[in-house]
Parts: C-alpha cells; sequence; structure tokens
C-alpha cells in the first residue's frame, strides 16, 4: 500500500490555504481556479446532488448520525445536509485547516444554522476511538491519495461502519 508522502501532504495543505482565500476573499491567487461567486454555485449544485444520496440513505434505514466526513473541505455536505437538514451530528475532516476555516464563511452563505465538529487531521490516521461512527463517507476525496486502501482500511478497521464514498 502506497501512502502520500509528507510533501505532498505539505503542498496539498499549502495550495489549499490560498485557495481558500481566493474562495472567501475578492483576490484571484490561482486565475484558473474558480472565484468567491463561482465556488459558491459549485458549492450549491453539490448540495443538491448529495441530498439525494442521503435520501436514498434515510429511505434505506442507514443512520446517519453520529458521522465522519473525510476531506470535508468547506463542509459544503455535512453542513446544510445532516446537520441543518436531517439534525444529525458528526465530525468533518480534512488536512487543510484553511478549508475547514472556510465552512464558517460558506454556512452563513447557505443560510445554515449549525455546523459540525471540523477536525483537522490526516486520513490515515484518524484520531477518533473504535466504533466512535454510525456512518463515514466521503466525496471528491480518495482520488487525491496514490492508493485508496489505507483511507479504507483505517475507516473500516477504526470505525466498524457503513462507508460511502463518491
Amino acid at each position: 500500500m502506497r501512502k502520500q508522502s509528507a510533501k505532498v501532504k505539505k503542498g496539498e495543505i499549502e495550495f489549499r490555504k490560498y485557495l481558500s482565500r481566493q474562495h472567501v476573499m475578492v483576490i484571484t491567487i490561482f486565475p484558473y481556479e474558480y472565484d468567491q461567486q463561482e465556488i459558491l454555485n459549485v458549492l450549491k449544485n453539490r448540495v443538491e446532488k448529495s441530498e439525494v444520496d442521503f435520501k436514498i440513505l434515510k429511505t434505506r434505514n442507514i443512520p446517519l448520525s453520529p458521522f465522519l466526513e473525510i476531506g470535508a473541505e468547506r463542509c459544503q455536505r455535512a453542513n446544510p445536509l445532516l446537520t441543518n437538514r436531517s439534525q444529525a451530528y458528526g465530525v468533518a475532516t480534512d488536512i487543510s485547516i484553511g478549508s475547514l476555516k472556510t465552512a464558517q464563511y460558506f454556512r452563513r452563505q447557505l443560510k445554515m444554522e449549525t455546523m459540525p465538529e471540523r477536525v483537522c487531521c490526516d486520513a490515515y490516521n484518524l484520531p477518533f476511538r473504535n466504533g466512535a461512527f454510525a456512518f463515514a463517507f466521503c466525496y471528491q476525496t480518495l482520488h487525491h491519495f496514490p492508493d485508496p486502501t489505507p483511507i479504507l482500511t483505517e475507516v473500516k478497521d477504526g470505525q466498524n461502519q457503513r462507508t460511502l464514498s463518491r
């Protein structure tokens, strides 16, 4: 199993730090990345698409709480769909503190009242006790890893729960 190197992780964190600034301020750091209004539109679209997934899970009686979201970025799924619309509770994680900090800004933009707990951590070494979550999920995250097996194993071994990955 190949894991991300520390150099790659550091690069991802640095990139996300600057990208986060571009998304919440009216500045252009990366001209080929979304600006403030574009990312808000993208997030709204992601919320709509994810809502379908969570509705399907509810019809199948999959417990959505307590949840663990890996690679949560701005909490655009956990926040509006689970903590606000489903009254679920849980933790949104990401390796980038910059991305997680923008969640508060986007919470206001998406007119949401509550926030999940946010934890900056490495998906290879989740800092939670075994069995802490009934449900784990990630969207658009696993492609960041040279081999997603260690991440999925960490969730399976550490949490013993149902997992949804997109």
